[in-house]
């Protein structure tokens, strides 16, 4: 159930559950009853707590607040968006460390793939997967955490360029001046050369 515990010796409260029905605490057994409500009663109940509400989990997704969301939170648009971040954050990362782990058994340069978009392909995934839960569930602590993360994944991907850059030397310099580091430009990916095919 949805709602939070309640005090029995108070007065009861009734209090919403995920699927919108109203749970009212039950003095004699100590568990809940649920009973259904129509929209209109649902919705004055939730003008009337808007204060005491804001801790259940519906509370949590401020996206739909703010744009009005009265359904299921699960699948208002913000929601589905950040379930396509998470998704394609976590498919970008899986399909970047193939293409990374080929390039590394052959001793080589990566650069297809994703790596012939950007040269941080896996920390770009993270990045969208952090996004897809900040807009699926922001609180104090993602929206602090969100810019410390971002600013640590791009001082990790310098030191491993300057690394890279050590290791491999021109033919990286040539990648990395062709190739965005985590943003792909719209005209494609960095240009092929006989020297280095993708």
């Amino acid at each position: 159930v949805g709602g939070r515990l309640v005090d029995l010796a108070d007065e009861p409260v009734p209090l919403p559950d995920m699927r919108g029905r109203v749970v009212l605490p039950n003095a004699r057994s100590q568990t809940y009853a649920q009973l259904a409500l129509d929209d209109d009663s649902l919705q004055a109940f939730a003008d009337r707590h808007a204060v005491r509400d804001a801790g259940l989990h519906d509370g949590g997704h401020l996206l739909n607040a703010l744009i009005g969301w009265r359904g299921d939170p699960h699948v208002s648009p913000p929601h589905l968006l950040s379930s396509l971040l998470i998704g394609g954050g976590f498919w970008l990362v899986a399909w970047a460390w193939t293409v990374l782990y080929r390039a590394q058994q052959q001793r080589a340069l990566a650069r297809s793939g994703p790596y012939a978009w950007i040269r941080h392909p896996q920390y770009a995934g993270f990045l969208l997967v952090l996004t897809g839960f900040l807009m699926q569930w922001p609180t104090l602590l993602t929206l602090l955490m969100y810019p410390i993360l971002v600013v640590m994944y791009r001082r990790l991907a310098r030191l491993e360029e300057a690394e890279v850059r050590r290791s491999l030397g021109r033919a990286y310099a040539e990648y990395a001046d062709h190739t965005p580091a985590f943003l792909p430009r719209w005209g494609g990916h960095a240009p092929r050369t006989p020297e280095h095919p993708a």
